[in-house]
């Protein structure tokens, strides 16, 4: 089985949440069904956020186009 249609659910729905519709799957730092992992992991220039479809995905700041406080805490 091939990781291709779960990577791009993940982007497309990590696109809706982070407010950047030009979001590449080179930007995402990290994506996992674990909190703890991405969150252990999150270095300082980073954000994470719970997609939809319940995986945890954590991209740079630059590319986090949301709103000031929407941001998910360590």
């Amino acid at each position: 089985m091939s990781l291709n249609p779960l990577e791009r659910e993940v982007l497309a729905e990590a696109r809706v949440v982070f407010c950047n519709p030009k979001l590449r799957l080179s930007e995402l730092c990290e994506w996992s069904n674990s909190k703890d992992r991405v969150s252990k992991n999150l270095r300082d220039d980073e954000v994470m956020a719970q997609v939809p479809n319940g995986f945890w995905v954590a991209v740079c700041k630059t590319a986090d186009k949301r709103k000031a406080g929407k941001e998910e805490k360590k």
